[in-house]
């Protein structure tokens, strides 16, 4: 959703997601990059990238510390 919002006499177009809505495209990009960084095996790699368009904002937020933290 966008939105503006005023500053010193301007709108500026703000860009925002509803944390219980989807996930947005810069975590898909973030995640898509952090799998194929991070998991090696195939099969596995392949699961994770098949969950991704499945994703709300949140989950995609807590895969994205998991991949993170763990350094597969």
């Amino acid at each position: 959703m966008i939105s503006k919002t005023k500053n010193n006499d301007y709108y500026f177009p703000t860009e925002y997601y509803d944390h219980e809505g989807m996930i947005s495209e810069r975590q898909v990009k973030n995640l898509t990059n952090l799998i194929y960084q991070n998991i090696q095996n195939e099969d596995q790699r392949e699961d994770y990238l098949a969950q991704i368009s499945e994703l709300t904002y949140d989950e995609a937020e807590e895969m994205i510390l998991e991949l993170l933290a763990n350094k597969w």
